[in-house]
């Protein structure tokens, strides 16, 4: 559903067919509702998402060993996924890996290079949808995985016999 805006990006009322950023006409009913033409949108919503990226704190203490850390992850993930698509039907191997700061709590992962544990999701860049891996990963009993190392990535064991 497209939001419908009441306001236009410089304060003013909006009024019906014209573009909140731009001010000019808006032909396409679609742009009609959302309040703003297709490239005004585009550009606000690369702004929120430049916006968003900036405001997810990610302390990295050694750049080097964090990209290292992030493809190490990024292949885990790929190997150990519940399904192969975000809902959108954009396979996840097209998403991007983003993590931020989960700050001195037990959860998140604890990856080199990152002064904090992180918080992990895969990004669709299609519908831009946000994936927790902890919602989309196979579970530990599902793998099989009856231990898993502490400070780093889980570690696959063989079963007891």
């Amino acid at each position: 559903m497209i939001p419908i805006r009441q306001v236009a990006l410089d304060g003013q009322p909006m009024m019906q067919g014209i573009c909140g950023r731009c001010h000019r006409a808006l032909k396409v009913p679609e742009s009609v509702i959302r309040g703003f033409g297709p490239i005004c949108w585009a550009k606000i919503q690369a702004d929120q998402e430049q916006e968003r990226q900036e405001s997810l704190p990610r302390t990295i203490v050694d750049p080097k060993k964090a990209a290292v850390a992030l493809l190490e992850l990024r292949e885990y993930v790929m190997l150990h996924l519940k399904r192969d698509r975000c809902f959108c039907g954009m396979l996840y191997e097209g998403c991007d890996l983003e993590t931020y700061d989960y700050g001195d709590s037990k959860a998140g992962y604890v990856l080199d290079g990152f002064k904090y544990r992180q918080w992990a999701y895969l990004r669709c860049p299609k519908c831009k949808n946000d994936e927790a891996l902890w919602k989309i990963l196979k579970t530990d009993e599902e793998r099989g995985i009856h231990a898993v190392k502490e400070s780093g990535s889980p570690q696959e064991m063989a079963a007891p016999e």
